[in-house]
């Protein structure tokens, strides 16, 4: 019990000789502002409320801007202003108290907040600056940026939204490739500017790596990809409206160099006809044989001919199934239809021109081999005349030569019918 009575005495004079330690220890705390009377007090307030002021605008005047977004940037920069203003009137205030403060103190310590504001004043002033020169730099790189991103879009729908090839006739698509060309011509002004942009978001993410360059670096590549997707676009089409066209200007051509060599065929073919038709005029041997080396001269063009009019058709033909305008398409039916004839035409003629001249040409060969066989009889006949010589004899022999004789001259008689029927069938 008596334990526990001076267990109860020892703690209740630790608590006692607690408290008189801790009033001690707030005496000796106490600063030289509770000593200040009430005038210096609130002005001793003032001083530490602008500090505290003064902590959190330099905070805001620290904060960052959006690089694409030239609304922020203008009111970042009048904010900034605002800050210069204020800032400005409260370096006044602190002046005032410290004329009026008769505290070393109070003094003191506007003058620290004197010395802090006037720094935050020069760094609001710097950084308006820097806006500034910032907003002047955006505004050219946003008007730049506008300017060729319209320009894209337009061009690209142009380019997107043009006829199908299949679709299209010939002067459709000669005019699409001149608009494509001029197209072309403008990009390749257009690039320059482009190089622009980049430079100029370049030195901005570059001389501006405080603030936030996340959605001007996002935007700029945006259109780089839509500037490349521009130039693939007129790439590719101009490739596919050049191939149509050299298809076509193929076809067409080619269609017109065989109708060249159809009129100089058919000038050779005709003239030939005309020459040979004239039976007379066949007669002569060392013309017929001209004209005969003048028809396989012919034959032979045309025969090598006969796989470039296969091809023609043929291309004309897979032409004519892409081909959907409707005039075009009866237009390349006609042409084809009128090279068919024509050519058809010009096989007969040269076909009627030759079995004439092989017709007078086997006459003249029968006519020939006739005169050899009769000339070879005669000369045959005259040795064996000779060889009957003398005539007489004896009676059989007188016999056997006036039967001799009888069938000589029947012979003779029959050889000649044949010469004149050859030759007059001949000529």
């Amino acid at each position: 019990m008596q334990t526990v009575l001076s267990n109860i005495t020892e703690e209740k004079e630790f608590q006692i000789s607690e408290h008189s330690t801790l009033n001690e220890s707030v005496k000796l705390k106490e600063t030289p502002e509770s000593n200040l009377s009430p005038r210096e007090r609130l002005l001793m307030d003032n001083v530490v409320h602008m500090g505290h002021w003064l902590t959190e605008t330099e905070r805001d005047a620290s904060l960052t801007v959006d690089l694409a977004d030239l609304e922020s940037i203008k009111n970042a920069i009048m904010q900034m202003q605002g800050f210069i203003d204020q800032l400005k009137m409260r370096h006044l205030d602190l002046l005032r108290i410290m004329d009026e403060s008769q505290s070393k103190v109070v003094r003191e310590r506007s003058e620290v907040m004197a010395v802090e504001c006037n720094k935050i004043l020069n760094e609001c002033q710097r950084r308006k600056v820097t806006l500034t020169k910032m907003l002047e730099e955006i505004r050219i790189w946003d008007r730049l940026r506008k300017s060729l991103t319209t320009w894209l879009t337009d061009v690209q729908e142009k380019v997107i939204d043009a006829s199908k090839v299949d679709r299209a006739d010939t002067e459709t698509l000669k005019k699409e490739l001149s608009e494509i060309q001029g197209i072309a011509e403008i990009a390749g002004e257009m690039k320059s500017r482009m190089d622009e942009l980049n430079e100029r978001s370049n030195a901005l993410l570059d001389n501006y790596r405080a603030d936030e360059g996340h959605n001007l670096s996002h935007t700029i590549s945006k259109l780089n990809a839509l500037w490349s997707k521009f130039n693939d676009n007129v790439r590719i089409r101009r490739a596919v409206l050049e191939a149509a066209l050299r298809a076509r200007n193929d076809f067409h051509s080619a269609l017109e160099q065989l109708m060249e060599w159809m009129d100089g065929v058919e000038a050779s073919l005709v003239k030939l006809n005309e020459a040979t038709v004239n039976i007379q005029m066949l007669k002569d041997s060392i013309k017929r044989k001209k004209w005969i080396e003048d028809e396989k001269n012919v034959r032979v063009d045309i025969n090598a001919h006969k796989d470039v009019i296969g091809s023609v058709k043929e291309l004309g033909v897979q032409l004519t199934r892409r081909v959907e305008d409707h005039k075009e398409r009866e237009d390349l039916r006609e042409r084809l239809s009128h090279i068919d004839i024509r050519w058809r035409h010009l096989v007969g003629l040269a076909d009627a021109i030759r079995t004439r001249l092989l017709n007078a040409q086997e006459e003249w060969e029968k006519l020939f081999t006739q005169l050899a066989d009769n000339l070879f009889w005669a000369e045959a006949q005259s040795k064996a005349i000779l060889e009957e010589q003398p005539v007489g004899g004896s009676l059989a022999r007188v016999q056997e030569q006036t039967s001799f004789i009888e069938v000589l001259f029947h012979y003779r008689f029959s050889f000649h019918d044949s010469e004149v029927h050859m030759y007059t069938t001949f000529t």
